[in-house]
């Protein structure tokens, strides 16, 4: 627990799911259900510098973030559903908050595109975040200096050191799954308020999500049984989910140059089914969209667009050669260190391109 400076609730940070409890020009009496009583904020409203908040009676309202200069919220994160809060001298109060990091800084060994992330020890930036506590995720894994590049809740996107100067900004965020990061092909495994035993086939277990936000603010998930199931992701003010980030299995995202296969449940993922690869096939990552999560690949005389969970990467090593050489050598790759092999599907040789 950390006690932070009242950070109160404005446009540049109320995103869906923040944590809130009533703030410094709160006059709506016991409508959230009490003083300390902690809402989820819903959406922001229509009309600007107002928010809507879920309580945890079920009710909810619209309240102030700016419109007429008034703030009627603070940020406010808690285990249980209600914060501690207490005045000081004038208008200022402090509140007591849940840390949003885990202590673990961002650095070479972590920073990859989709970390969520919270401003670390060497933060020197203000709020240039939108305030303490405010969860970003890095769009630009680290480049050759050392920086990387963060996208935060506002909209706003800047660098950060995660080793320049010797300096790390930076700590890695909790990594529950909400309605703003929810997307298909997400790597997940169950989170701080799962509930449903051992329906994942056990903890620790990596399912993926398969479907997009519903109405009750819950996705559905494939687990390796084969089996799928609902899950909350601000549903209820619940979050079943972690997201599994490519650092916690120790292995890096897919990439441009890498070869591929389809994952077990690859029927599963949009069209993948269609494409050139089939089951045991290996294609090569030509390019890779981030804001879909979606890989160009080519394999054989085609090329095909896959979502990033319809694929896994090729077991051993492969030689890439070209689409003519491949002929000359019938159509043979040499994976490094073992034999020649030779791939075949229904749409004819596997032919990589370098």
């Amino acid at each position: 627990i950390h006690v932070l400076a009242t950070m109160r609730v404005d446009s540049t940070n109320a995103a869906s799911g923040l944590k809130v409890v009533r703030g410094k020009d709160w006059e709506l009496g016991d409508q959230d259900g009490g003083a300390g009583t902690v809402g989820t904020l819903v959406k922001q409203s229509d009309s600007k510098g107002w928010a809507i908040v879920r309580w945890p009676g079920g009710s909810e309202h619209s309240y102030r973030i700016g419109n007429g200069g008034n703030y009627d919220l603070i940020i406010a994160e808690s285990s249980s559903d209600t914060a501690t809060v207490t005045e000081g001298s004038g208008n200022q109060s402090v509140a007591v908050v849940g840390s949003m990091g885990t202590g673990q800084r961002v650095d070479s060994s972590n920073a990859t595109a989709g970390l969520m992330v919270v401003r670390g020890k060497d933060w020197k930036w203000h709020d240039q975040d939108g305030g303490a506590g405010n969860i970003g995720t890095i769009i630009e894994g680290l480049d050759s200096d050392n920086w990387v590049l963060v996208k935060w809740p506002s909209g706003s996107q800047s660098k950060y050191r995660a080793g320049a100067e010797g300096k790390y900004d930076l700590e890695i965020g909790y990594q529950w799954v909400n309605r703003e990061n929810a997307k298909i092909g997400l790597k997940v495994k169950r989170g701080k308020d799962w509930e449903w035993q051992d329906q994942d086939g056990g903890a620790g277990t990596v399912g993926t999500v398969i479907s997009v936000v519903d109405t009750n603010g819950c996705v559905r998930v494939l687990w390796p049984t084969g089996l799928s199931n609902s899950y909350r992701v601000g549903g209820d003010d619940k979050f079943d989910l972690e997201i599994v980030d490519s650092s916690s299995s120790g292995e890096r995202p897919l990439r441009k140059g890498d070869f591929v296969q389809l994952a077990p449940d690859y029927a599963a993922h949009g069209d993948a089914a269609k494409g050139p690869l089939s089951v045991g096939d290996v294609g090569q990552i030509i390019s890779h969209d981030d804001s879909d999560n979606t890989y160009h690949i080519r394999a054989s005389d085609r090329t095909w667009w896959y979502r990033g969970a319809a694929l896994v990467r090729a077991k051993g090593k492969y030689t890439p050669v070209d689409i003519a050489a491949a002929r000359r050598t019938g159509y043979m790759i040499r994976s490094e260190g073992d034999d020649k092999f030779k791939f075949t599907s229904p749409n004819g040789p596997v032919l990589l391109v370098s």
